[in-house]
Formats: structure tokens, sequence, C-alpha cells
């Protein structure tokens, strides 16, 4: 997916922990840095989701 105008990516995973219970969950989002003109870069929300 990355193209010309994608510089690079970052995958964050964290783990979230319930009031109720012992359940784990993991929210997870992936950003890409995307070229918006030869000296500037803006960080864009790809995904979001939490299992």
């Amino acid at each position: 997916m990355l193209g010309k105008n994608y510089l690079g990516g970052i995958h964050v995973d964290l783990p979230l922990n319930y009031e109720e219970g012992n359940a784990v969950g993991d929210l997870t989002a992936r950003f890409y840095f995307q070229r918006v003109s030869k000296d500037e870069m803006a960080l864009v929300l790809h995904d979001i989701h939490m299992l």
C-alpha cells in the first residue's frame, strides 16, 4: 500500500484492562506518514480497531 507519497508507517498495540472481570482487549491503530509537499508530511490514521 505504500506508494511514492507514503514515507513510512507506525503500528501501535495498546492493552486495555476492563474494570469488571479479568478480560483484556487490545486497541490497535495504524498510521502512515504521507508526503504533503517537498518539505511537509502528515500523520494519517489508516485503521483503528479493538479486539
